[in-house]
């Protein structure tokens, strides 16, 4: 539902908020992983030249064999900024 998407964009933009002071000229960048309704990865753009928050939370999850029932909340995505400004 809707209401439980906001709650993982929230979750997306606190880990983002990890990210200030650090990442500059990027923007502060946080992700979820969701499977099954819980989250069971996340990560953030840590530093500037460094792994991209996208990275970090595909990283952080354990179990890589249900990468095909998963999906990811960003608050920021090149592949989503492609897709929509083409």
């Amino acid at each position: 539902t809707e209401s439980v998407h906001i709650k993982y964009m929230l979750r997306a933009i606190e880990l983002a908020e990890l990210g200030r002071g650090s990442v500059s000229p990027n923007p502060m960048v946080g992700c979820v992983i969701v499977h099954n309704s819980l989250i069971i990865g996340e990560g953030y753009h840590q530093k500037y030249g460094e792994a991209h928050a996208e990275v970090n939370a595909i990283a952080s999850v354990k179990d890589k064999s249900i990468a095909l029932s998963m999906y990811l909340i960003c608050t920021l995505s090149v592949f989503t900024l492609a897709i929509l400004f083409g």
